[in-house]
C-alpha cells in the first residue's frame, strides 16, 4: 500500500485497511477448488521449485462430496501452450527453444507431411509435443482451415457405422480409407470426425511417447487442446486409458500414463456411454473450461441439435429405420464455467475510442457542411422571387423556395441521428466483439486463467500490491515463455504473412496489475469488480 499522506485528504487508516483486506482475498470460483501451494512457492527459489503438477497429485475422487481441485497453474500453462499451437510449426519450435528452460523433446506433428490415401482425401491434423518436469505435453490445434470443418461436420458415432447398407460408412472409406482403421473398438461411440483426426496422427504421437518412456524420460503424459483440439485429446487420452495390451498396441503406453487432460472451448466427443466410460477412468483429472458466451461447448447439448440429429444421421445413413441415434452426446467430466469476462486490453481501448472519435468527426463534419448548405439555401430562396410549382391537389397553394428549404432537415436532427448511429454502434461493437471473442483462446481463457493466478499472487503478499506486481511479471514469464525473447523469436522468423506478430500479442499486457489508491471509490470498485479485479 502506499503511504497516506498526513492532510485533510488523506484517507482513514480505517479505509487503508479495508482496502488492503480486499486486494488479500483469494480468488473464489463456483463448483470447484483453486490449488494454492503452487503460489506459497518462492519464485526461482532452489529448495522449493516450481512444479506444474506432481506425480502424486492429489486429485480429488468423483463422488468425495468435496468440489474438485483443479491446478491452476497447469491449467494457466497450458492455456498458452495451446494458443501457440495455431501458430507454423518453425515459430512453434523457435519459441519452445528459446523461451522456456527445461523444454526437451520437441516435436510437430501433422497429418498433411503424409501422402494422401489412396483415395486422395487428406485428413488435416496439428499438434506438437514436448517434455517438461518429466511431463509429456501433447497439445493438438483446434479449427483453422475448412478440412477441419469438414471433419467437425462428421458427427456420427463410431457406433453406428458398420452395416454395409449405411452409406456413412461407404463414404467415409471412400474419404479416409486405412484411418477408419485406426479408431479401434468402435464402442463406445465416438464422434468419428474427432476420431479420424486423431487417427491421423496417432502413429506418430505414439512413437514420440514411446521413444521417451523407453530411455525414461517421462513420468506421465499430459493432453491438452482447444476446441477441435480439446476434442482430439479427449479421444487421445480415452484411447490410452484402456488396456490395449491385449492387442499389442499399447507401447508401454499404460492407462496409468494419463496425468491429466485439460481443455478449452471443446466440444461434446462420444455418446452417454462413452462419456461414463471415460468418466470412470480419467474424470477426476479431466478439466473442462468453457466460457459462458462460448457456443461451441454446448451446441450438442442444445435442444435443437438434439432433435434433429436423429433425422440427420437416418438421412445420411440411407433413411435406415433400425438405426438407433437418439443416445446423443454427453460431457465426460462436470465443466468449469465462468461467467465473468476478461478486462479489455489497452489495444481494445484504443481501437474503440478511436472508433468512436472517428465517427464523431465524421459526423461534425457531415453537420457543419449540411448547416452550411441550408444557409446557403435560405440566402438564394430569400433572394429570388416565389415560384408557381405544381400542386397535389387543384386550388392548393404554390410552395416557395423558402417553404422547401424550411422542409429540410435543421442540424439539430442530425446531431440527434448521429449521436443515436455512434450509441447504437458502441452497443452492437460490445455485443459482437463478447460473441466473436468468447471462444479466443487467449482473450477468454488464457486470460482469464492469469487474471485468477494474479488474484492469488495479491493474497499470498496480503495485499501487497508493489510485491504482487513484481511477481506478476515474474509468474507471466514462467507460464507465456520469457516475454523479452519472444520479440526477437518473431522478428527472427516471421509469420506466413510476412508479419513479425509477437507471440501471444492480444494479452501481452494483460492482466492489468492494479495500481493501489486510497480513497472510498477504489473500496467500491474492488468490492463491485467480482472476479476479474
Amino acid at each position: 500500500m502506499t503511504e497516506v499522506a498526513e492532510d485533510s485528504s488523506a484517507a482513514s487508516p480505517d479505509l487503508v485497511k479495508q482496502i488492503t483486506e480486499l486486494l488479500a482475498r483469494p480468488p473464489r470460483v463456483d463448483g470447484i477448488e483453486l490449488d494454492t501451494d503452487y503460489f506459497a512457492q518462492t519464485i526461482g527459489s532452489a529448495a522449493q521449485p516450481w512444479s506444474l503438477l506432481a506425480n502424486d497429485y492429489r486429485w480429488r475422487p468423483l463422488g468425495s462430496g468435496r468440489a474438485p481441485l483443479v491446478p491452476l497453474q497447469l491449467c494457466e500453462f497450458l492455456a498458452y501452450k495451446t494458443a501457440l499451437a495455431y501458430e507454423p510449426a518453425d515459430r512453434i519450435k523457435a519459441f519452445l527453444e528459446r523461451c522456456c528452460p527445461g523444454v526437451d523433446r520437441i516435436s510437430v506433428f501433422d497429418s498433411t507431411r503424409e501422402k494422401k490415401n489412396s483415395h486422395g482425401v487428406l485428413a488435416d491434423a496439428q499438434g506438437f509435443g514436448f517434455v517438461f518436469e518429466r511431463k509429456a505435453f501433447v497439445i493438438f490445434r483446434g479449427s483453422s482451415s475448412s478440412n477441419d470443418w469438414k471433419t467437425n461436420r462428421l458427427d456420427m458415432l463410431t457406433s453406428d457405422l458398420g452395416s454395409a447398407a449405411d452409406r456413412r460408412t461407404e463414404a467415409l472409406r471412400k474419404a479416409y480409407g486405412p484411418l477408419l482403421d485406426k479408431l479401434g473398438d468402435p464402442a463406445p461411440g465416438r464422434h468419428v470426425g474427432f476420431s479420424i483426426a486423431w487417427a491421423a496422427l496417432k502413429d506418430e504421437i505414439e512413437d514420440w511417447l514411446s521413444e521417451a518412456l523407453e530411455k525414461g524420460e517421462i513420468d506421465k503424459i499430459i493432453y491438452s487442446g482447444h476446441s477441435l483440439g480439446g476434442a482430439m485429446a479427449q479421444v487421445a487420452a480415452f484411447d490410452h486409458a484402456r488396456i490395449e495390451a491385449a492387442i499389442a498396441r499399447d507401447r508401454g503406453i499404460a492407462p496409468n500414463r494419463v496425468g491429466a487432460v485439460v481443455t478449452f472451448g471443446a466440444p461434446a466427443v462420444g455418446s452417454t456411454d462413452f462419456a461414463a466410460a471415460y468418466e470412470a477412468m480419467l474424470g477426476d483429472r479431466t478439466v473442462l473450461l468453457e466460457s459462458s458466451g462460448d457456443l461451441v461447448p454446448r451446441v450438442m447439448n442444445r435442444w435443437y441439435y438434439r432433435m434433429l440429429y436423429p433425422l440427420r444421421q437416418r438421412v445420411s445413413a440411407g433413411v435406415q429405420a433400425h438405426l438407433v441415434t437418439n443416445e446423443g452426446f454427453g460431457k465426460v467430466a462436470m465443466p468449469w464455467t465462468f461467467a465473468s469476462e476478461p478486462p479489455f486490453s489497452d489495444q481494445d481501448i484504443d481501437a474503440a475510442m478511436g472508433a468512436i472519435r472517428d465517427a464523431a468527426s465524421k459526423t461534425a463534419r457531415a453537420i457543419a457542411e449540411e448547416q452550411q448548405r441550408h444557409e446557403q439555401a435560405t440566402e438564394k430562396a430569400g433572394a429570388s422571387k416565389p415560384a408557381a410549382t405544381g400542386s397535389a391537389e387543384p386550388g392548393a397553394p404554390a410552395k416557395t423556395d423558402a417553404a422547401k428549404v424550411a422542409e429540410t432537415p435543421s442540424w439539430v436532427y442530425w446531431v440527434v441521428v448521429g449521436v443515436v448511429v455512434l450509441a447504437a454502434g458502441g452497443i452492437a461493437w460490445y455485443f459482437i466483439r463478447r460473441k466473436l471473442f468468447s471462444h479466443d483462446i487467449e482473450q477468454r481463457y488464457a486470460l482469464y486463467l492469469s487474471t485468477l493466478a494474479y488474484q492469488q499472487l495479491r493474497a499470498k503478499h496480503r495485499g501487497n500490491l508493489e510485491l504482487a506486481n513484481a511477481e506478476l511479471a515474474e509468474h507471466l514469464r514462467f507460464v507465456r515463455g520469457d516475454l523479452a525473447s519472444s520479440g526477437e523469436i518473431a522478428k527472427a522468423i516471421p509469420a506466413a504473412d510476412g508479419k513479425s506478430t509477437g507471440f501471444f500479442s492480444s494479452v501481452q499486457s494483460l492482466p492489468l496489475p492494479i495500481q493501489v489508491r486510497d480513497d472510498p471509490a477504489f473500496m467500491e470498485f474492488l468490492k463491485k469488480g467480482d472476479t476479474f479485479v
